[in-house]
């Protein structure tokens, strides 16, 4: 049986990475033009009519007419408030708002909370500063994790009936079945939102799009990261460890290291900046989901949200997110209902 594991993972500096990195100077070529958007790039379709009454966190919303919503302000891609604007910009923000009308909230009546420092202490307390998170850091999920050279995230999208059918995260791995009712999930997430794990970040000239080509190229991780993990017990690639993300793209633009390994979210804002010059894998290792936080538990509302994704999957709604943040070029699939 499957577990989320919902340990607070060390986030990369994406935002550092974007910001002052070499790459950025370098003939990757990339400019960080992140956050130029004073609110989300997709106007999303509010619910008017939606009611969550058995939800206290939704009633205590709805009657202050006001959702807070935690998201990082120093993520380019991710989340990121620009100077001289109110609003930040990026998925998370997309995701936040799409699920913000899901819920009746339209955008002027989302309070963005800066997530960067401490995003769990936002939740915590008599007085919490959000309502909900939407969780930049990926949870590993326990139990499925897929042989080398399969992609989790495409095979759960291909596999997964909305609801109640068996969800197989990986193709060909001896995994056992697993219902919705299976799944244990903590009962303050709600979602997922996106289903990852991690990616391979190079050059796009250079060809490498799967886990299974690394042989013995140098690959930069961070210390003690899923990642660096992954390399070195599924291929013969060699890890270079690096303190921050930052490093590891200055390494990649100085050519010490041929790509980075890293939680495809992070990596995929910065293959954003470039779609030309870097190109992110097309498989995953080390399953892991994306979740929004609430600030207690609330069933009801947790079925709201996750309901939210599900039909935004079917009608479109989150592809939006995905080319608002992305670019119109990003290929994601929608995470499976659990």
């Amino acid at each position: 049986m499957p577990t989320f594991d919902t340990r607070p993972r060390r986030r990369l500096s994406t935002a550092a990475a974007l910001a002052g990195s070499a790459l950025l100077l370098t003939g990757c070529g990339i400019t960080d033009d992140s956050g130029s958007s004073s609110e989300p790039a997709h106007d999303y379709t509010v619910d008017t009519e939606a009611a969550v009454k058995d939800s206290p966190i939704w009633t205590e919303a709805d009657d202050a007419a006001m959702l807070r919503i935690g998201v990082p302000f120093d993520q380019p891609g991710l989340g990121y408030l620009s100077a001289g604007k109110t609003v930040p910009a990026g998925f998370h923000v997309e995701i936040g708002s799409l699920i913000a009308g899901r819920l009746g909230f339209a955008a002027h009546q989302i309070t963005w909370v800066d997530a960067s420092a401490d995003p769990a202490s936002l939740l915590e307390g008599d007085q919490p500063a959000a309502d909900l998170l939407i969780d930049t850091d990926g949870q590993p999920i326990e139990g499925l994790d897929p042989e080398p050279g399969t992609d989790a995230t495409a095979s759960a999208a291909e596999t997964t009936q909305a609801g109640d059918e068996a969800s197989e995260l990986t193709e060909g791995s001896a995994t056992e079945d697993t219902t919705a009712e299976d799944t244990e999930i903590p009962a303050d997430l709600a979602g997922p939102y996106h289903l990852g794990g991690q990616a391979l970040l190079s050059p796009a000239a250079s060809g490498l799009a799967q886990f299974s080509e690394l042989t013995d190229q140098q690959v930069c991780a961070l210390p003690d990261s899923p990642g660096k993990q992954a390399v070195e017990e599924e291929t013969t690639a060699e890890v270079v460890e690096r303190d921050t993300l930052s490093d590891c793209t200055a390494a990649l633009a100085a050519g010490e290291v041929e790509a980075i390994v890293g939680a495809d979210l992070d990596l995929q804002a910065l293959a954003a900046q470039d779609p030309q010059a870097l190109t992110l894998s097309e498989n995953r290792l080390r399953p892991a989901g994306y979740w929004i936080r609430m600030r207690t538990e609330d069933p009801a509302l947790a079925e709201a949200i996750t309901e939210g994704i599900a039909s935004a999957a079917d009608d479109g709604e989150w592809e939006h997110a995905v080319e608002a943040a992305f670019g119109s070029d990003v290929e994601m699939s929608p995470p499976p209902t659990p």
